[in-house]
């Protein structure tokens, strides 16, 4: 019994280290966590200044961060917004329903997921991913790791124990990051209004590769009937607005033929935010520290386009 007694104490206090060392010790897991608090009070105080006032929200993964400025959208559009993207790790249930959660009737949802994710087999597990599970576990929100109310999912016990284990290269990595004092790559001087992340151009970006995906996966189909149609049952307005890549020059245009073809697929399920670029690009002037990402002026322009697009729709 003295052992049996032992090897338990031993499990759970062995759980609890790992969970700090995945949690709250991570510095990604800090960073994201802290983008994510900052978000939620900008909302709460929108809620509070302007009861009644709808809200335009944005969600997708961290393309969705680093190119929609909510000071842009208000600006063109009279209706305050917030920039809700976060690492496309979290998997799209999860980036979703941190959205979804947040809405209130009369308020706009703005779906802008990474078309892989769309195109792509297997790409919206129903299980919750490992980044997704501890940044809704660091945020407050564990139970909703897998896509909560939205999609009627929850982690499992499984998940729990997986998820919790930090693992030996994580550990020899985190320490090898402490002791030279290097954390992550993105810190507080990179939030900027309403949850928009800005980062710097950087030199020598290599372009995506010509994107040839044109038909939604069937689950993809079915993971935007399910955000349609809980959204039109929130009284919430729901729209997919689609990402920019940088795309080789020689590749620009069959990418935005082959996205064309993707957005109209799109359509058939969910209003779509037309924008003359179709999710392409070719300068790379326009991006930051990767293809997904766009920098100060080429956020400036997206959401300027997608501004002008909403105006349409609203």
């Amino acid at each position: 019994m003295r052992l049996l007694l032992t090897l338990l104490i031993t499990t759970v206090l062995a759980y609890g280290v790992g969970a700090w060392l995945t949690i709250r010790a991570n510095p990604e897991v800090k960073f994201w966590t802290e983008v994510i608090r900052l978000r939620e009070e900008r909302i709460e105080k929108l809620r509070a200044e302007r009861p009644g006032t709808p809200i335009i929200l944005f969600t997708g993964g961290s393309s969705c961060a680093f190119s929609i400025d909510p000071a842009i959208i208000e600006e063109k559009t009279g209706i305050p917004a917030v920039n809700m993207g976060l690492p496309v790790a979290c998997g799209g249930h999860y980036l979703v329903h941190q959205a979804m959660r947040e809405t209130k009737r009369g308020d706009i949802l703005v779906v802008c997921l990474e078309p892989d994710l769309l195109t792509a087999s297997g790409q919206l597990e129903t299980a919750p991913t490992a980044t997704g599970y501890l940044l809704a576990a660091a945020s407050g929100h564990l139970s909703e790791a897998a896509g909560g109310a939205t999609f009627d999912l929850q982690p499992g016990l499984s998940d729990h124990l997986s998820f919790l284990r930090p693992g030996a290269s994580y550990s020899v990595v985190l320490a090898g990051k402490t002791m030279v004092g290097k954390g992550y790559r993105y810190g507080r001087k990179n939030i900027g209004f309403g949850g928009y992340l800005e980062f710097p151009a950087s030199e020598g970006l290599l372009p995506a590769g010509r994107s040839r995906s044109r038909e939604l996966t069937a689950e993809a189909r079915e993971f935007l009937r399910t955000v349609e149609e809980v959204g039109s049952r929130r009284g919430v307005k729901t729209l997919y607005s689609m990402p920019w890549i940088l795309t080789q020059p020689d590749g620009v245009e069959v990418s935005r033929s082959n996205k064309k073809a993707l957005l109209e697929s799109v359509a058939e399920v969910m209003p779509v935010l037309h924008e003359p670029e179709l999710g392409v690009h070719g300068e790379p002037q326009l991006f930051a520290d990767s293809p997904q990402h766009l920098n100060r002026k080429g956020a400036t322009l997206k959401s300027s386009a997608v501004a002008c697009a909403l105006k349409q729709e609203l």
